[in-house]
């Protein structure tokens, strides 16, 4: 389970999570002594403490002037994230555990908030591959695409769809011979009665578009023929799902130019 649910006030942060000190640092977007900047989206700060307890720090940005008024009814982005967080656990799925976050009014009308979370010892789907390919032989990459094809569709078996399902957004975690795929970036991610048709094909675009230029079509047609077994797709729905996502990639990735 999450530990309670704690905002940012002094005295209710575990100082040996986090200092107050520096809480306010990074809150006010500086970096403390002992912390880094880590790549993240341009509506977010990302810091990762790199002396004592690891842990990392997410910033949210507003994303439009209307954030505050979102955060009225649908919650801020800190309350999203630790909400889509919780629905993953629930369903036995492997995240960062949500350690402390910040669910006040005023950072929240301003479209901002935060999230401190548990470090996750493994690299991206993708920064894995850059190292697994083609260093290891066959077997290895196809177990390893395999393990991302039962993950996703168990995700998507489960009615979830997650919120920006890029493959660094999924993290590999190696033990011994055995892989643990944790999913990170968890503010839009969400629990549906049954997912709908767009949610899938939005999921596999964006994992598309991280693989088009790295990843070679055979272990991506080899991952789209594992994730349709995994998820009982019929022939009919597999063609429909292939056609649908091969338009949207172009359509995404037209736009993007």
């Amino acid at each position: 389970m999450l530990p309670p649910l704690i905002t940012g006030r002094k005295s209710h942060c575990d100082s040996k999570l986090i200092t107050y000190h520096e809480l306010s640092v990074l809150v006010s977007g500086g970096i403390p002594s002992g912390w880094k900047v880590v790549a993240s989206s341009r509506y977010a700060r990302v810091c990762k403490r790199e002396v004592g307890i690891s842990v990392f720090f997410k910033l949210f940005l507003p994303r439009t002037p209307l954030e505050g008024i979102k955060a009225i009814f649908r919650g801020s982005r800190s309350r999203r994230f630790v909400q889509g967080t919780e629905a993953l656990l629930k369903a036995g799925f492997l995240a960062p555990r949500v350690l402390c976050w910040d669910e006040s009014f005023v950072m929240a009308m301003m479209g901002r908030g935060w999230v401190l979370t548990e470090a996750i010892d493994g690299r991206g789907v993708l920064d894995s591959w850059r190292k697994l390919f083609p260093a290891n032989d066959v077997k290895d990459i196809r177990r390893f695409v395999d393990e991302v094809a039962i993950q996703v569709s168990a995700l998507h078996n489960a009615a979830i769809a997650h919120g920006d399902l890029r493959l660094n957004n999924m993290l590999v975690a190696f033990e011994d011979k055995n892989i643990k795929l944790f999913f990170i970036d968890n503010e839009r991610s969400r629990k549906h009665s049954r997912l709908p048709f767009k949610e899938r094909v939005k999921n596999l675009v964006q994992m598309n578009r991280d693989a088009l230029n790295e990843i070679p079509i055979r272990y991506r047609a080899y991952f789209f023929a594992r994730y349709c077994r995994y998820c009982s797709l019929s022939i009919g729905e597999r063609r429909r799902l292939i056609e649908a996502v091969e338009a949207r990639t172009r359509h995404v990735l037209g736009r993007a130019c």
